[in-house]
């Protein structure tokens, strides 16, 4: 599976076994793309696939007296609100396989953590009934080739098996590295669909959902020798024509569109450390001894807002001044995007001083220090307590600029 390589024998022929024997498989175009070097974080999307590059791909035949599929049998047509993917566009007496594809070319790609996806429509059901237009397959994936160190090209995909006289008709399998292993069923129909593919090659995991089901997906690694010495990643979806048969002068054409594609490369750990801030915030809660106890924050905060580091806090307990030492994880956040940062904070108190853990999430930071009456109350829950409620208000944070 993938823009850069031909598939193994054994995992192509997983898929011609039904069809033939003795089928002649092409090789995939490689087409090298040059990019200039990657900001901290990119998100790319569209409508349609504009800009993308449609290429053969390796899941290919022709009968005898056919000449061999070309560029000229495929084809990605761009419609403003989606993209047109068609194999065997000219319905010759061929197995069509077309690749459209967006790749980028940076040696930063195997640090970052990718995310990309969309949605994908069949126009029509694939039948036994026959006609101008069927199916054998759609499939997509991410991958991220290192042609530099591992010469592996990491990643995920899927497939749809859309030959309506297979017995597998509707089935969806997942790319091993090496062959497609069975992983769950998609009735065939003209419903839209979205798939989404999480790559992270520094930690090799993947993960593939379709519909909002994980198809859990395992880490695919395909070593290859030959290709070129650079590292890339690639986003792509690809549709293969029916097998015509064996001696066939005509086939039908294969049809899939796409829309609303997105692709989140993220940051390295080098620039998350570069781009991370020194922050201090305070958080307020009234004590039964009187006055408040007043949380003092310090904390590393990164680029995405995530953060750890330390909180102290001071107030009266018994008539006596306490202070109370604890580490802490969280995330700082906008998520309505209305200019009020919300907190999400986990706190570990090693002293057990009423308890050992305690936390709340999504508190508005809108706060004053040192006052319960100014900004948002929020509530958290601490660990083995009965004590009635745990409010806590919070002020934004001031950070040091990296």
């Amino acid at each position: 599976m993938g823009i850069f390589k031909t598939r193994t024998a054994t995992g192509r022929r997983r898929l011609l076994s039904v069809l033939a024997a003795g089928i002649a498989i092409g090789s995939t175009v490689s087409t090298g793309l040059s990019a200039p070097a990657l900001a901290a974080a990119t998100t790319e999307s569209g409508t349609d696939l504009s800009g993308w590059t449609t290429v053969v791909g390796d899941g290919v035949y022709a009968a005898p007296g056919q000449a061999p599929v070309t560029s000229a049998d495929i084809a990605a047509e761009d419609h403003g609100t989606d993209t047109r993917v068609r194999a065997n566009i000219r319905n010759r007496g061929i197995m069509a396989h077309a690749i459209t594809y967006k790749r980028v070319t940076d040696p930063s790609l195997m640090q970052r953590v990718h995310q990309g996806g969309y949605s994908f429509q069949m126009p029509y059901v694939p039948s036994t009934a026959g006609g101008p237009r069927n199916a054998q397959t759609v499939e997509g994936g991410l991958f991220v080739w290192d042609g530099v160190t591992t010469k592996v090209d990491h990643g995920t995909a899927f497939q749809w098996v859309l030959n309506p006289w297979q017995s597998n008709f509707g089935q969806v399998s997942v790319w091993t590295g090496n062959s497609w292993t069975r992983a769950g069923y998609l009735k065939p129909d003209t419903a839209w669909h979205n798939v989404s593919f999480m790559v992270d090659p520094a930690k090799q995991k993947v993960r593939l959902v379709l519909d909002g089901v994980d198809l859990n997906a395992p880490y695919s690694r395909t070593p290859k020798s030959g290709w070129a010495t650079s590292v890339s990643a690639s986003l792509q979806v690809e549709a293969i024509s029916l097998y015509p048969g064996a001696n066939a002068t005509t086939g039908p054409q294969h049809e899939v569109l796409v829309r609303n594609w997105s692709w989140t490369r993220g940051s390295t750990p080098a620039e998350d450390a570069a781009a991370s801030k020194d922050c201090t915030f305070h958080a307020t809660q009234p004590s039964g001894g009187g006055g408040n106890w007043n949380h003092t924050y310090q904390v590393k905060m990164a680029a995405d807002g995530k953060f750890s580091g330390t909180n102290v806090i001071v107030g009266l307990d018994g008539g006596n001044t306490v202070t109370v030492n604890e580490s802490v994880t969280g995330q700082i956040t906008d998520k309505d995007n209305n200019g009020v940062k919300e907190v999400t904070v986990a706190s570990i108190r090693d002293s057990g001083f009423y308890t050992f853990a305690w936390n709340v999430a999504d508190a508005p930071m809108d706060g004053v220090a040192d006052r319960m009456d100014v900004g948002t109350v929020s509530y958290a829950t601490a660990e083995n307590w009965n004590g009635g409620e745990l409010p806590i208000t919070f002020t934004a944070a001031q950070c040091s600029t990296p």
